[in-house]
């Protein structure tokens, strides 16, 4: 019973919601130039003190 791989819970890429692209929010490059315009704004500020 130690070798049954059909039943082994770990082996799961199908239901794994670690590696689902499509749904990553740190990957959206249509929102790139926007946070790195924020990121600009945000070092100017930082500078500014």
């Amino acid at each position: 019973p130690q070798t049954t791989p059909e039943k082994s819970p770990q082996t799961t890429p199908e239901k794994s919601p670690q590696t689902t692209p499509e749904k990553s929010p740190q990957t959206t490059p249509e929102k790139s130039p926007k946070t790195v315009h924020f990121l600009k704004l945000f070092v100017q500020f930082i500078q500014g003190l």
